[in-house]
Parts: structure tokens; sequence; C-alpha cells
């Protein structure tokens, strides 16, 4: 299981390559920096604008965005108070902090009303930062405790379907009729079949919701060929053009690779027959998804009808929750097994609108 500290945000310690201009808590070393940068401007004001000072307020305008981005709206708020009273007192004409000029009593004023504007402005785009910064936390964290949840619930649902297959195969050898014996072996091959399909689904899935199936189909190709050719002199060759489906779409499209390809293995070549089998995965002239399962070997049984065999209605059956077809027919002495099914990816859609 995962560290539970290590998905609480609040238990991580602060990113180190985050840069020192983010908004955060200031430190009172911070604090008196900003203040001292304040006296140091003043200073400068005195020194390159004896007789224009409104030259240099917008060197406090740029010291109170920093101050209030860095340390927040309080310390800028005071930052503006401090800074009127020093331009009034060492800066403009008159006595003590009465101004004498009327212009430069306006200047002061649209000043100050400047630097309340720039504060208040920081500031609330500081505290939606970081309002951004605590839900982007949050969601990392949740992401976190999901990918951790679908990880055990993964493993788990791959224990229970080996625990299932030992169980039928079990009950297989046990079975005392033959007929029950052979639905049994079917069911066991099936549900390892949908293993593997699970297996290689999680291999190659990512957060996108989508699989990219010349991994995920060729990914299971490798799998039936450790699984089911050994050696035998029967090769598995495949051509997948790229494509991204939806999890649901992979799966179905998994199967019927794993349910035609052993069927071929079974059936087209009986007695260590030399042969080969094909897969073949990409669009149509139609724009629809197509995968082609061929091989070379024997055809279908004679007197066995079109659709009749469980394997068939199996295949079938999930190319109709494709909104597609399965056919197996012979060609120029080639047996095809052909899923079709139209793409419903967002270009597809836009086509289609």
């Amino acid at each position: 299981m995962r560290d539970t500290q290590a998905s609480d945000p609040a238990a991580e310690p602060p990113d180190e390559e985050t840069p020192t201009l983010r908004p955060g808590k200031a430190t009172p070393f911070e604090t008196l920096g900003a203040f001292a940068l304040l006296a140091a401007y003043t200073a400068i004001c005195l020194r390159l604008f004896p007789k224009t000072p409104s030259q240099g307020y917008v060197v406090y305008e740029a010291a109170f965005a920093l101050i209030a981005y860095r340390i927040g709206r309080i310390a800028a708020l005071w930052a503006v108070g401090l800074s009127a009273t020093a331009v009034a007192y060492f800066l403009l004409r008159g006595e003590g902090l009465a101004v004498s000029e009327p212009t430069e009593a306006l200047g002061l004023l649209a000043f100050i009303a400047a630097g309340l504007c720039i504060v208040l402005t920081v500031s609330t785009l500081r505290t939606r930062m970081a309002i951004a910064d605590r839900r982007l936390a949050s969601l990392d964290a949740q992401n976190d405790n999901l990918a951790a949840l679908l990880k055990e619930i993964s493993h788990r649902i791959g224990n229970d379907l080996g625990a299932l297959v030992s169980v039928a195969e079990l009950q297989a050898v046990q079975a005392e009729h033959e007929e029950s014996r052979r639905a049994l072996s079917s069911l066991a091959d099936r549900i390892h079949v949908f293993g593997s399909v699970y297996r290689r689904l999680r291999a190659t899935s990512g957060h996108s919701g989508k699989l990219e199936m010349g991994a995920f189909l060729a990914g299971l190709c490798d799998e039936l060929r450790a699984a089911h050719l050994g050696l035998r002199a029967v090769s598995l060759e495949t051509a997948i053009a790229p494509h991204r489906l939806t999890t649901d779409q992979a799966v179905l499209v998994g199967l019927v690779l794993n349910e035609a390809v052993t069927n071929a293995v079974k059936y087209a070549f009986p007695e260590d027959r030399a042969g080969s089998i094909r897969v073949a995965f990409g669009k149509d002239a139609d724009g629809w998804l197509a995968l082609t399962v061929s091989d070379d070997g024997d055809g279908p049984r004679e007197g066995v009808p079109e659709g009749g065999g469980l394997g068939q209605r199996v295949m079938r059956g999930m190319a109709s929750q494709l909104g597609g077809s399965f056919a197996l027919r012979r060609k120029d002495g080639l047996t095809l097994a052909c899923l079709r099914f139209p793409d419903r990816g967002p270009e597809a859609r836009r086509r289609h609108v």
C-alpha cells in the first residue's frame, strides 16, 4: 500500500525548485528587507529627483507590487502609507507633512490611489493563485490515491481471474461427463483469454482514458506466441496501424483477437502442420476500423453452419457491442476472420456532424 503521508499535501515538504518569488508566508527578514527597500527608494529619489520628486513615484509602485505579491496585502498597505509619509516629509515642499504646492499634493494623492489599486489588484491575484495551488495540490493527492486504489483493485482482479481459471480447470478434470469437461475447459480457456487481455491492458494503459492499439495488440500477439506456438512451425505476423481507442473498445478488440488466433492455432494446423497466421489492424476503404486475422491452414469444417460455433457467436456478440460486424470466410486459400466497426474518435464524430 502507498504511504498515506506521501499523499497528504499538508505533510509534503515545499518543492525545492519553486521560484523564490512565489507568493507565500513572509519571513521577518523579508518584511524588514521590504521596508529597507522603501527607505533606499526614498534616498534614491532624493538623489536623482531633488526638484521633481514625482518622477520617482513609479519606483515606489513597482515596490508595492513586489511586496503585495511576495509578502501580502497588509504589508503592502503599510508600505503605501509609510511611502506616502516619507515622500511628503522628505521629497515634497512644505513644513513637516504639510505639502505647500497644490500640484504636488494632487500628485501625492494620485500616488496613494495608484499604490492602493496596485496592492489590491496584486494581492487579489496572489490570493487566487494560492487557492489554485491548494486545489492543484489536492487534485494531485486525489490522483495519487486513485492510482493506488486502481493498482490494488487491478491486482486483486488479476488474482481472482487466475483463481477462476484454476477452479474451472480442476472441475474439468473431475467432471464425469465428456460434455461437462469440454464446457469447463472452454470456460477456463476464455477466462484465461480475458486475463491475458486484462494484463496487457494494465501494462499499456495510461491516464488519458485512451489506449494505443499498436502496443496493446502487439503485446497480445507476443503473449499468444509464447502461450500457443512455442516450437510449432506456425508463425504469427502482425501489421498494426497506430490508433487510439477507448479502454472499452480496446478490451473487445483484444478479446476478438485472442479468440480468432486461438481458433486458428487449434483448428487450422492439425498434426503439427506448418503455416502462418497474420494479424492486421487499421482503417479500411470505408473509414471503418478493421481487425483481420488470416491463416493459410485448413478452412472451416464442412457441414458446420456459418456462425454456428461458440467462438463465432462470442466474436459476433463483441462486434455488436462495438456497433460493427464480424465475418468468417474463405478466400484465395486463406481463412479470414474480419471484425469491422466504426471509428468513434473525435475526428470521426466531426465528420459525421
